[in-house]
Order: C-alpha cells, then structure tokens, then sequence
C-alpha cells in the first residue's frame, strides 16, 4: 500500500514492508495500517541524506570483476585501504552478511553490485516487456515533524521491487517493530515509511 501525506508544501509517500535499527532515531516510522486514515497525525524522522560522501554505482563489467561475498571481506579491506575496525567496515561487513542470508518466506532477494544489475533484476521480477517507475522517499528536515495523512492511495500492482536495506524476521518477538507497537509476531501487519535514498519499482501503469 502507498500513502501520501503532507506538512506544509511536502509531499511524502510510503510502503507497507518493516524496517529494524535498534540504535536508530527512525524508531517512529512504524506503523500499522488501521494508521492509514485521512487526517490523522504522524510524528516522523525521515533525515536529509547528503549525498556528496556516497560512493556512486560501479559500472557492471567492473563490479563484477570485483569479489562480493562474506567470506572475501578481509581481501576487500585490502583492496579498498579500509582499516578492520573503522565505520566502512562495519557498514561493508553489515552488507556482505545481510547477502549471505536466505530469503524470508515468499521473498526474492539479490544484491545488485551495479546500477545495471538492479535494473536487470527489477526487470525478471516486473516482466521483461513492463516498463516500471520507481517511487522514493522526499526528505527536507533533519528534525522530526508531524505530518498529516491527505490521501491514501493503493497500489494495485501484482508484483513490485524494493531496493531497501532490511534485517527483518517475521518471526522474532524481539524485533524492534513489534517492540514499538506493542504486537506479536503473526498477528497483524507491521509497515514503515521507506528511508530516503530506497527505492521501489512498480509497473509504470499501476501509479498514477
């Protein structure tokens, strides 16, 4: 499902899906669906990304000459001049790990190493012939705000790729989401609003 709210001149959208950082201040973007109602308030953190510091996308024929797995981490360290203990390491080791795990119940996963490959990849989920649109988060504060739902609209699409970064276990009764909203695993759905810079492709007819 897709929502759009608004405060002041922002227009915001999200996807139902779940999100977990226990160190993270984004703890206020979980919410249930019975949330999606006209008028009603939402207190959200949804940062401004800058992106002069991100690494851009590597070209496919030079990505896929470069190693990509968990168990290559230490040759990457060497390959990059990253030292074991900074923040890109972590942030590297995180990703790396997060690819290595299978995929939940129902779930299709990849971790596209180009920008050629994530399209390739959205384009086998969608249909090779569909031609498909991708939906993002705006961000323009570094401070929570309080937003007020104006419309919820559905996305009636049969299938849609998300390009999002999530350690989720639908399982587990310890997972931030539940904690927050006071549920049990199987009982109702969990949804949040996708960070900035994640993407989700949807075919290009099912959004208006």
């Amino acid at each position: 499902r897709g929502i759009i709210v608004k405060r002041i001149d922002d227009d915001w959208r999200a996807h139902h899906s779940s999100h977990a950082d226990v160190n993270s201040s984004e703890v206020k973007i979980f919410f249930t669906l019975s949330d999606l109602k006209v008028e009603n308030k939402m207190a959200l953190y949804l940062p401004i990304e800058d992106h002069s510091n991100y690494a851009h996308f590597l070209p496919r024929e030079e990505a896929d000459s470069f190693p990509f797995s968990f168990k290559q981490l230490p040759y990457i360290l060497e390959l990059t001049f990253i030292l074991r203990d900074s923040p890109q390491a972590k942030a590297m080791e995180d990703t790396l790990r997060m690819c290595k795990t299978d995929p939940i119940k129902d779930e299709i996963k990849t971790c596209a190493t180009s920008l050629e490959s994530m399209l390739d990849f959205a384009g086998s989920i969608l249909g090779s012939e569909t031609s498909f649109k991708t939906v993002t988060t705006k961000s323009t504060s570094n401070t929570f705000q309080n937003f007020t739902i104006l419309e919820v609209q559905e996305i009636s699409a049969p299938k849609m790729v998300a390009c999002h970064y999530i350690a989720y276990n639908p399982n587990n009764p310890d997972h931030l989401s539940f904690q927050i909203l006071g549920l049990k695993p199987g009982t109702i759905p969990v949804c949040h609003y996708f960070p900035t810079d994640h993407l989700v492709f949807v075919p290009a007819p099912n959004l208006k």
